[in-house]
């Protein structure tokens, strides 16, 4: 009886769209120090959260500035973060798009999760195998989410990357339900640094560059 009132509780907390999925993860869950929870996956030896990071707060609790102004936006050098503006509920649209320098204050994830970096983010594409399916298999199935033809979405490891769109250094939305771009730990130069994207009509899990002042979602995976 006391597993099933627990099992009942934990129901209860859960985000609606978390209860309306029909696999939700099971692995465990991660507090924000906003008390968002995110679930996560474990796929290979690594365990990645299964929702961008949705946070306003590092998680020393330093507030990270809100810009949805493009003039604000590509003028600012502190870390900012915005949400991708609809006027109506999208469901491709997951977490909040952050600047690199929110990323490079290493304290966006929650405590006990980091940014990964371009070695991690190999990793996962090798065990989905290989970057050229990669973005596929991390891809959530179907057109629901993203723009038909969403080539090759199995979603075959939970991963269920949603297409959530970025903002460019001139502070321009594009990308919503075509794109899901990430950052990475690891810049490239003084002006660039490293993203992993994947798009609705492709499989491929793609590793590039963009400018620090581009806003992309996060996703977090656990420290060893």
């Amino acid at each position: 009886m006391k597993t099933t009132i627990q099992t009942i509780l934990f129901m209860l907390i859960l985000p609606l769209n978390l209860i309306s999925q029909p696999d939700v993860p099971p692995d465990g869950a991660a507090f924000d120090h906003e008390e968002n929870m995110y679930f996560f996956r474990t796929i290979g030896q690594q365990n990645w959260l299964y929702e961008n990071i949705n946070s306003s707060l590092l998680n020393d609790r330093t507030k990270i500035n809100n810009i949805q102004d493009s003039v604000l936006w590509s003028q600012t050098n502190e870390p900012a973060f915005c949400f991708y503006p609809t006027e109506r509920f999208d469901r491709c649209s997951q977490g909040n798009l952050y600047n690199w320098q929110t990323v490079n204050t290493g304290k966006l994830c929650p405590i006990g999760w980091h940014i990964p970096d371009n070695n991690e983010w190999q990793e996962l594409a090798d065990f989905a195998g290989g970057n050229e399916i990669a973005g596929g298999k991390l891809k959530w199935s179907g057109t629901d989410v993203w723009m038909d033809p969403n080539t090759g979405g199995s979603d075959v490891f939970g991963f269920s990357m949603a297409p959530g769109g970025f903002r460019t250094e001139t502070g321009q939305f594009m990308g919503l339900c075509k794109t899901a771009a990430f950052w990475s730990a690891d810049e490239y130069d003084e002006k660039n640094a490293y993203v992993w994207f994947a798009t609705y009509n492709s499989a491929y899990l793609v590793k590039d560059t963009c400018d620090k002042k581009s806003g992309l979602s996060v996703i977090c995976i656990k420290d060893n």
